[in-house]
């Protein structure tokens, strides 16, 4: 394994890598033991290489993964992705880095299934798709804490006729990654990787659901954790929405959110939907009208600080 060294395009051999797996994190040290041993046990048609793309650990992650046997089956690198903090930043970096032609992503706290990245091969090679499959919650959490969800069992539609995965199990070309622009970095948490769904879309890429490649999902271990993450998606979907990926995925105004959130609380009080989803619903639309305060409170002061200013002396 070779920490921060560039790869040379230069001449490949014929063993070179088809195929690289981007591996984003930062301060996984309690989970990336098990994601290394997952993808160690890949078995492939095709070489492949792995890319840990370090957000800045403060942990013992990169040490782990240095440490670790995968080095020893496959080649693998760890890039600093360190420039500023967010997953896309970490996603890019390893993007960037990759000497694959088809790019693979996972996230360091979760676990691929057997034959996860042979379906991506198999299912998506060089064609001009970006590739999503299930993400599953019953094996890595407890029964109690699988309730909770999120889930992912099937693609999601953020607009008609638009679908969509996620970053925590998906796929596409480099080719396809370099046309689009990589991801958008102002995107921290929450909605980061359906904002690149969108643009596909938008750029006339396709859409491919690979259905044999599973990750298992490990949900935020504890309930502060997990409110914070459901509220931060929440935000991040608003933000998405203002990045203009797609027309018809505008923002939601104050109004609107405030709507939502009416109605997720409406159907929390409902005996036939109380439940860890609802309350997970609550949560989100939290999130979206949080981040909707922040512009309509700008417009406010805007607006009110010109009617001041029309109404001081010389202010005409």
């Amino acid at each position: 394994m070779t920490p921060d060294q560039p790869s040379s395009p230069d001449e490949e051999p014929s063993d070179a890598p088809r195929v690289t797996v981007v591996l984003p994190v930062r301060d996984e040290a309690a989970w990336v033991v098990e994601q290394l041993d997952a993808l160690a046990g890949q078995s492939t048609s095709v070489p492949w290489e792995g890319v840990v793309a370090d957000n800045g650990s403060t942990d013992a992650t990169r040490a782990i993964v240095v440490a670790h046997a995968i080095g020893d089956l496959v080649p693998v690198r760890i890039v600093d992705a360190s420039r500023a903090p967010g997953v896309n930043v970490a996603r890019n970096e390893g993007a960037r880095a990759a000497r694959g032609d088809l790019l693979v992503f996972c996230d360091g706290d979760d676990r691929v299934a057997p034959g996860w990245l042979e379906a991506y091969v198999r299912s998506v090679g060089a064609r001009r798709v970006v590739a999503a499959g299930p993400v599953e919650v019953d094996a890595l959490n407890s029964s109690r804490r699988a309730r909770w969800g999120p889930w992912l069992h099937r693609p999601v539609e953020p607009v008609p006729g638009v679908a969509a995965g996620w970053g925590a199990n998906m796929a596409l070309p480099r080719s396809v990654w370099e046309q689009l622009g990589g991801f958008d970095e102002s995107l921290r948490q929450g909605f980061d990787e359906i904002e690149l769904f969108l643009r596909a879309g938008r750029a006339g890429v396709g859409f491919a659901w690979v259905e044999d490649a599973r990750v298992d999902y490990r949900l935020p271990a504890s309930a502060a954790h997990y409110a914070a993450k459901a509220i931060a998606a929440g935000r991040g979907e608003q933000r998405a929405r203002r990045s203009g990926s797609d027309p018809a995925f505008a923002p939601l105004g104050l109004a609107g959110c405030a709507r939502h959130l009416l109605a997720a609380v409406g159907d929390l009080a409902r005996p036939s939907r109380t439940g860890p989803g609802a309350a997970r619903q609550v949560l989100y639309a939290s999130g979206q009208l949080i981040e909707a305060v922040g512009p309509a409170r700008r417009r406010l002061v805007r607006v009110w600080g010109g009617r001041r200013a029309e109404g001081e002396p010389g202010g005409r």
